[in-house]
């Protein structure tokens, strides 16, 4: 499919049929479906994750579809944003599944990128950038995607455009496949060290009381136990936790009403006793384990691990249900170091037209990281 012609077009999506023409929504759940089942897309492109974001944020949208020999290839939702920078220069930023407002954003999708049939990536995003600059449907200074795997902003550069990097984080996972071919147990591929805090926290618990790992059994069981990670949460990253946003609140609680019962929600619990240790809010979708957070209560003792406790039982439970892999998303921690292999970064790209504006303005930045990087050599 590389060598093959891609014919994009874009039209604003509708709440109902229109004369101006375009999409509805129904219509357009139709497309994303269809699409979807034959795609190697993640979750957070998957119709379950975007409709709960459409009912939530309410974005006005327009729908950018790739054509391949008359083929269905790609579908993305732009949005339109005004952006104040330096208090006089407005940018006109185009978006990919995102709005650019910050409380709107902080849902924080990852893999955000294009819906693409299989084999077609390379065809799409090679050529995405140069159609929006060639389209006269939306005026943009920049076109802004992420977090979106670096292999397919890699693709995006070949346009004439100047790609900004914003932010790039390294991924991590835990692949279920090679461990089961390899006959392992999780604990027996992990480093000596981070064995011996897993068992020494395990024994610990053991000696106080039974340690028990759960699952949600039902909606109403995952609706109470996000309840109380809220509240751990909020705990643990006090005014950072994105729970203290309701549009962040109401788009979780939305996605575990409405995708529980079909697997694609899952939250479980580690119990010491009758003692909550911790949860976890995974999705699974197309044999991938997506950890998304968790509420882990604190311990005054740093050498007990109940965070680590809990995602182990939780990929040892994976590996023995025949999922593919568990995937700690973007985000370098320590716990994921320990836990999972590198695999790969996440950016979010600005792909900026070539004004004079916006070559100001990387100029400036240019100049205040060197700015910055003398004053940190002195």
């Amino acid at each position: 499919m590389t060598s093959a012609n891609i014919q994009f077009s874009l039209h604003p999506v509708q709440s109902k049929e229109s004369n101006a023409g375009g999409e509805t929504y129904e219509s357009l759940k139709k497309l994303w479906c269809d699409l979807e089942s034959e795609s190697n897309n993640t979750f957070f492109v998957s119709w379950s994750w975007v409709a709960c974001w459409i009912s939530v944020i309410k974005p006005d949208l327009f729908l950018i579809k790739g054509l391949a020999d008359k083929r269905l290839v790609s579908l993305g939702l732009l949005v339109q944003n005004n952006e104040r920078r330096h208090f006089v220069q407005m940018v006109k930023q185009c978006r990919l599944q995102s709005t650019g407002v910050e409380a709107e954003d902080q849902i924080w999708p990852e893999y955000n990128g294009m819906l693409v049939a299989k084999g077609c990536e390379s065809l799409v995003y090679s050529r995405l950038v140069a159609y929006l600059e060639s389209q006269g449907v939306l005026d943009w200074d920049e076109f802004v995607v992420g977090p979106i795997e670096e292999s397919a902003t890699d693709l995006m550069s070949n346009s004439n455009t100047l790609p900004f990097e914003f932010c790039c984080a390294p991924m991590y996972q835990v692949d279920l496949v090679n461990l089961r071919a390899a006959g392992k147990g999780y604990l027996e591929s992990l480093s000596k060290n981070t064995r011996q805090q897993l068992r020494r926290s395990i024994k610990h618990y053991e000696k106080k009381a039974e340690l028990t790992f759960c699952r949600a059994q039902s909606r109403d069981e995952a609706l109470s136990f996000m309840d109380e990670i809220v509240e751990l949460h909020k705990t643990r990253w006090v005014r950072e936790s994105g729970f203290h946003n309701d549009l962040f609140t109401d788009f979780h609680r939305m996605l575990v009403s409405e995708k529980f019962d079909s697997g694609m929600v899952e939250i479980v619990a580690l119990r010491c006793g009758d003692e909550v240790l911790g949860y976890l809010y995974n999705f699974l979708y197309k044999g991938v384990v997506y950890f998304y957070l968790s509420g882990i209560e604190q311990s005054l003792d740093n050498k007990l691990k109940p965070g680590l406790v809990l995602h182990s039982m939780c990929i040892q439970n994976h590996l023995d249900a025949g999922m593919i892999r568990y995937d700690f998303l973007a985000g370098d921690s320590q716990y994921k170091r320990s836990l999972g292999s590198a695999s790969g970064q996440q950016k979010i790209v600005m792909f900026q037209k070539q004004s004079l504006a916006n070559r100001l303005e990387r100029l400036g930045r240019r100049l205040k990281d060197f700015a910055g990087t003398a004053v940190a050599g002195k």
